[in-house]
């Protein structure tokens, strides 16, 4: 029983996700509340959730503000953008549903084009903008870009986004669940996918990074002080590891810029 309580064992591990996802929802849905934030809050939560997803180290409060803050101009605009676009689509529905008026296909066809278009561009841009430094008119194109590029990923992400909303639809039962767990939870199911779409963007062979670090883990200090040639091993090891990173060709200019260090 120790054993499963021990800070190193899986089940604490896991354990400390859920607590960290559960205060991470808690602290997206307060500071969405003005509306108007939503789009920085949208981005800071996908910059600690990514880093959740890839146990990499943060404290999840102080991070969050952190990425809110740092975000806050650029997602604003892009949020109020992206709500006028919603406001005129949904007239423009809401026009055509009420009344009889009788419009080209191509009109409806156009319109229905676009709606998919925009629902791709909002799924990806603020998760483009919580990982890259970017112009807005650049992130927006971008999110297009991926958010078409990636058909299979983006239908698999919007479906995911709305599983709370049908949830509460059939279940309200389901309420306090959501409440704890309604978006970063969907956002962290999004993590596996865009994290693969982030790595062939950047270059990076996730697999053979956590092979090298195991390895570079693998040494210990009593075999470093038996065999001190195995230290400069290491260190060379470091880097040359470094190095490749550094080294990264760089992503096609015009579609991801420079990426955010935390």
């Amino acid at each position: 029983m120790g054993g499963i309580f021990n800070l190193d064992s899986t089940f604490m591990k896991y354990a400390n996700k859920f607590a960290d996802l559960m205060f991470l929802n808690m602290i997206t849905i307060i500071f969405c509340i003005p509306i108007f934030t939503i789009g920085a809050s949208l981005t800071a939560m996908h910059t600690m959730v990514l880093k959740i997803y890839r146990d990499e180290e943060s404290y999840v409060i102080k991070g969050f503000l952190k990425a809110f803050k740092e975000n806050f101009k650029q997602a604003t605009i892009m949020w109020l953008l992206y709500l006028v676009m919603i406001l005129v689509l949904f007239l423009d529905f809401w026009y055509i549903r009420n009344y009889d008026i009788s419009l080209p296909k191509f009109f409806n066809y156009a319109l229905i084009f676009v709606t998919v278009l925009g629902a791709f561009s909002f799924t990806w841009a603020f998760i483009l903008q919580s990982r890259y430094e970017n112009k807005i008119i650049n992130t927006l194109k971008n999110s297009l870009i991926v958010g078409a590029s990636q058909f299979f990923y983006s239908i698999m992400m919007i479906i995911l986004a709305a599983l709370p909303i049908i949830c509460l639809a059939i279940f309200t039962v389901a309420l306090p669940v959501c409440f704890a767990f309604g978006m970063t939870l969907p956002a962290l199911l999004q993590a596996m996918l865009y994290s693969r779409v982030f790595d062939r963007l950047e270059g990076v062979d996730r697999k053979a990074l956590k092979a090298q670090q195991q390895e570079d883990d693998g040494w210990t200090v009593e075999e470093l002080e038996e065999n001190p040639e195995n230290l400069e091993n290491a260190d060379e090891t470091t880097l040359c590891s470094d190095t490749a990173i550094n080294e990264e060709e760089p992503v096609a200019e015009g579609q991801v810029d420079e990426e955010k260090v935390e």
